[in-house]
């Protein structure tokens, strides 16, 4: 009733981080009306909501803690932590956008200033 015009959003498929994108992009150009929309919902009516605001995680902190199960995974001994390791190595290599969450990672961060490297469609004014 808030939003009649908003189509639902897109659904992010876990191993496609492209698919993950389409989703950064539409609540990127739906944010306002989404926000409403969200402080509108009581945390009291239901458990799943109370449990999203506990649970909702930053790009950067989603992020960091990839980077340090990788980098946990390089100190790891044995045969299993090998095998282990080389599929974490083998899903990130399937999973090339996870750079571009990077690098809007260090744009949201002031650790990089240039957009250049993303895809035109996830910047403003191109």
């Amino acid at each position: 009733n808030i939003l009649p015009g908003v189509p639902l959003p897109p659904e992010p498929i876990l191993t496609k981080w492209g698919s993950w994108l389409s989703a950064v992009n539409y609540y990127r150009e739906n944010y306002d009306g989404l926000k409403s929309v969200i402080f509108e919902l009581n945390s009291e009516d239901a458990i799943c909501i109370a449990n999203a605001k506990r649970f909702g995680l930053l790009l950067t902190e989603s992020l960091k803690i990839i980077q340090n199960v990788e980098q946990s995974l390089e100190n790891v001994p044995n045969y299993v932590g090998e095998i282990i390791k080389n599929k974490m190595k083998c899903v990130s290599s399937k999973n090339p956008d996870i750079k571009i969450l990077l690098k809007i990672d260090e744009i949201l961060n002031g650790i990089e200033t240039s957009k250049d490297s993303l895809p035109a469609e996830l910047t403003v004014g191109r």
